[in-house]
């Protein structure tokens, strides 16, 4: 365990993180294509706010560096929420870029060389996920959401030095193919029900689209004086 992470503030700080990425994690995997705007936003707003610090501190003016985080913040959430395609493609990069440099942890690859295949698989990834539209985020937020949940469960069980039978026995190297294994199965798992979902949505907006069947297609709203017959007037008697 880091010598950060004994000291029960940073143990305590880095447990209640983790939990809430977890969470998030979760419903990226089970309904990410509905409130993927929103995680943007999420995104961008701290991506913006540690921005704001280092601008903050880098310039070195007279305004607070809690002000440089704000406005870093504000300006992070309207571009990542604001600019769909360019925050997928950040998001969706770095995603793939950390689990290929997860994945690549024990190649003999020399470091130059497997970070330039990280970043280019990254890359590629982003565009195609741009390029594929709501599917692709489904394939993304599922994936990503359900690798991210079983990290960071994984990590939890370590900064509590939590072990779990089998598991402990096993190598750090075939405990990273247990967690991304386990990960993606998840990960599937929530691509189903991501889908399913969409379809659902899809058919339900159709039958609205759709007139029924007992509906006159094509009649127009008739006067009322038309309805009404013509009566000849009775003859008065005489």
């Amino acid at each position: 365990m880091s010598i950060l992470f004994q000291n029960p503030a940073w143990s305590n700080l880095a447990q209640a993180l983790l939990v809430v990425d977890a969470f998030i994690c979760l419903l990226l995997c089970l309904d990410g294509h509905e409130m993927w705007r929103f995680f943007l936003g999420l995104v961008g707003l701290g991506l913006g706010a540690w921005g704001g610090v280092l601008a903050g501190a880098e310039i070195n003016t007279y305004s607070p560096i809690w002000v440089t985080a704000i406005v870093g913040a504000l300006i992070g959430c309207a571009l990542f929420a604001g600019v769909v395609p360019l925050g997928t493609f950040l998001v969706s990069g770095c995603w793939v870029f950390v689990i290929a440099l997860a994945l690549t942890q024990t190649s003999r690859i020399d470091t130059e060389t497997r970070l330039a295949i990280c970043t280019i698989s990254g890359a590629l990834i982003g565009i195609a996920i741009i390029a594929m539209g709501k599917s692709g985020i489904i394939v993304l937020t599922s994936l990503g959401g359900g690798l991210g949940l079983l990290i960071d469960l994984y990590n939890l069980l370590q900064l509590n030095d939590i072990s779990l039978g089998v598991f402990a026995s096993l190598s750090p190297t075939e405990q990273t193919v247990v967690v991304l294994g386990a990960g993606f199965i998840l990960g599937l798992i929530g691509m189903a029900i991501q889908f399913s979902t969409l379809r659902t949505a899809n058919h339900k907006s159709k039958h609205l689209a759709t007139p029924n069947d007992h509906e006159c297609v094509g009649c127009e709203a008739q006067p009322a004086s038309s309805s009404i017959r013509n009566v000849s007037p009775s003859k008065t008697p005489t």
